[in-house]
């Protein structure tokens, strides 16, 4: 990726140097945006999977805190719909 990143500023820049400068500018700033909203899906992904654990726990055997951290760390890939899939393939 930061090859590529690398490659595409230095074209901008290879441009009148006005329109090169500014369109390696607008590129950064949305290169910057798009890492920083990844950050905030995976923050919210994980808020949202703890809720969900909280409120399992609340109605079910605690002993299946257990079997569902197994799953998230057998499959950190795997969405919350896949996980409550999981979770009720498996009766938990």
């Amino acid at each position: 990726m930061n090859e590529g990143r690398e490659r595409i500023f230095k074209v901008f820049l290879e441009r009148s140097h006005s329109d090169g400068a500014e369109l390696a500018a607008v590129f950064g700033t949305l290169l910057k945006d798009t890492l920083s909203f990844g950050h905030y899906a995976g923050i919210r992904r994980g808020f949202s999977v703890a809720q969900q654990l909280e409120k399992l726990a609340k109605r079910k055997n605690e002993g299946y805190k257990v079997e569902i951290v197994k799953i998230i760390l057998q499959q950190p890939e795997w969405s919350v719909e896949q996980l409550y899939e999981e979770l009720d393939y498996r009766d938990i």
